[in-house]
């Protein structure tokens, strides 16, 4: 009777060890390749937001400056056409924020640039208002500008609505203008705080 060679019978189990070690390294780089590109989706919609963000808040400087944004508003507090006199959002939460969309303004509405090609793509539905505060000399804020004319700080309530990849954003900015600066509007003025009150 012929006895069996030792290395008959070991070939299966190497080929389905090789096989098993293939797998769990392409499951690996599976998981690993997806995960990059959620990551890299997550960062591209993030930066979308932020761009969105700034134009709107540029938008609002625009209206700011051009001198006509506090004649919109013709009663003693609330809001009306993107400007609030007397409001206080002290505890807000995402509700109260949306509640006030209805005295906010529609970007590029101050200055007639609806049909831009922000205004009728991302930010069709962003709105914005403003609130006047006197700067008190007396009072400077603090790490902000030192004014040696009277001068005002600007809150700008921004708001990015819900989209597919992001949820609705509301960001507050300071912004400082000094009456005296001799800079056209461009120029003038400087933001001196941000905050995001909601996400």
């Amino acid at each position: 009777m012929q006895r069996p060679e030792p290395h008959r019978g070991v070939a299966l189990p190497i080929v389905l060890g090789v096989l098993l070690a293939m797998g769990v390294s392409m499951v690996s780089v599976w998981r690993e390749l997806r995960m990059q590109w959620w990551t890299v989706r997550l960062s591209a919609t993030q930066q979308a937001s932020q761009i969105a963000m700034q134009a709107l808040l540029n938008d609002a400087v625009r209206d700011l400056q051009s001198g006509q944004a506090f004649a919109r508003h013709t009663r003693p507090a609330g809001c009306e056409r993107g400007i609030c006199k007397n409001l206080d959002t002290t505890g807000w939460g995402t509700t109260q924020w949306a509640q006030q969309l209805a005295g906010a303004i529609r970007f590029g509405e101050a200055a007639a640039v609806l049909d831009s090609p922000l205004a009728l793509s991302s930010l069709k539905d962003a709105r914005y208002w403003l609130e006047a505060w006197p700067y008190k000399l007396s009072q400077p804020v603090r790490g902000g500008p030192e004014p040696l004319t009277p001068a005002t700080l600007y809150r700008i309530t921004a708001w990015l609505p819900d989209t597919g990849g992001r949820s609705p954003r509301v960001v507050q900015a300071l912004w400082f203008q000094d009456e005296g600066d001799p800079r056209p509007p461009p120029a003038a003025g400087q933001f001196t705080g941000w905050r995001e009150v909601g996400e």
